[in-house]
């Protein structure tokens, strides 16, 4: 992101490649955390699913941003 975002124009191929690792760590989140897989606690599996709101909400705006570019 860092190397992205303080370029002085952003390449759409790279931000799309951020946008698809973002919704890639969402469904994979989603799956450890139904599946049971890594056996988080109660607030471990909130933790996830929290997290996985708050990439999936960057993955919405970044691809309202290449919409717009």
């Amino acid at each position: 992101m860092l190397a992205i975002g303080t370029r002085e124009e952003i390449s759409r191929t790279s931000l799309l490649a951020v946008i698809v690792a973002n919704l890639l760590w969402v469904v994979l989140s989603l799956v450890v955390a139904a599946s049971r897989a890594l056996s988080p606690t109660g607030v471990g599996a909130v933790w996830i699913v929290l997290q996985t709101l708050t990439v999936g909400g960057f993955a919405v705006l970044q691809g309202i941003g290449l919409k717009r570019m």
